[in-house]
């Protein structure tokens, strides 16, 4: 049994799992860099002006006030489970039925059980006890189990619907949540990855698509030939093929195609695609020229 060292962690972290005072942006500050006048970036499809500010508020990243990266839950979910939620399991759910509208699956019986059992007791016995609550679930017909795939089960429901249910939980689900001090420089991080993008002057940074979306990022002559192409690109094929260019197997992504078709090219786009190319062949003329920006 792991209770008392669980236990002990738990008392260390009391703390600063209380310390979370209200939203991201006044428990965390913001952080906002210097201009950048290189690189090239594109949101859905549409080139944003340079010079780039890029900014962190709270655990959002903005670049010129878009939005570019929504950050982690905040304040994080604390998924740990001190309590013991019984061995009496809903009786009219079933294990892997989707919660209902405007509840937190995290909360329900079924999470709740399994996270208190792998954070109290050994893998093992862990397993053997969250089948035994499986079992006394009055919406569990049957329960099959392989000898050769001690991990997973098959729950079986009245009506003869069967579900693969996985018995462990991730190893992130053992652990207390992040301090604000963690949270703080895991952001800072991800701001400063953004700066040093875009101080590239030849690197193109492409993201699309909804929530955490797709990032593309073409570096040195590959994005100097994307911008070219797309430049000169008269259709929206035009534009998915010079994408596709650089990245063959984005040719056939739909958000991709989707963000293109917004596209607009723009005078300042084309300025400063001339500027950057001829700084990349005066560069490559040199004996000792490197490959990076």
């Amino acid at each position: 049994m792991r209770r008392a060292k669980w236990l002990v962690a738990a008392l260390f972290v009391l703390a600063a799992a209380n310390a979370y005072g209200g939203d991201a942006v006044t428990d965390l500050g913001i952080t906002k860099g210097e201009p950048i006048e290189t690189g090239f970036l594109f949101v859905d499809g549409k080139y944003i002006d340079a010079p780039y500010v890029v900014e962190r508020r709270g655990v959002s990243i903005y670049i010129n006030n878009i939005m570019i990266s929504p950050g982690p839950e905040y304040p994080p979910y604390d998924y740990r489970v001190e309590t013991d939620p019984g061995d009496d399991p809903p009786a009219d759910m079933f294990p892997t039925e989707p919660p209902p509208p405007g509840v937190d699956g995290r909360d329900m019986y079924w999470s709740r059980k399994a996270r208190y059992l792998f954070q109290h007791y050994d893998e093992d016995t862990a397993r053997e006890m969250l089948v035994e609550a499986y079992r006394k679930s009055p919406k569990v017909k049957e329960i099959i189990r392989r000898a050769d795939d001690p991990i997973r089960v098959t729950l079986v429901e009245e009506t003869g619907e069967s579900h693969s249910v996985a018995l462990w939980i991730p190893y992130t689900y053992l652990q207390p949540p992040p301090t604000q001090d963690e949270i703080l420089k895991w952001m800072e991080d991800s701001r400063l990855s953004y700066e040093k993008l875009l101080k590239g002057e030849t690197t193109v940074v492409l993201r699309y698509g909804k929530g955490l979306g797709t990032e593309v990022v073409f570096r040195g002559e590959k994005g100097l030939k994307f911008i070219e192409d797309l430049l000169s690109a008269k259709t929206l094929d035009e534009r998915v093929a010079a994408l596709g260019s650089a990245v063959e197997s984005l040719t056939s992504d739909k958000s991709a195609r989707e963000a293109l078709s917004r596209f607009e090219a723009s005078p300042e786009l084309a300025e400063r695609y001339q500027a950057a190319k001829a700084k990349w062949d005066t560069r490559k003329s040199r004996p000792d020229w490197q490959t990076w920006d």
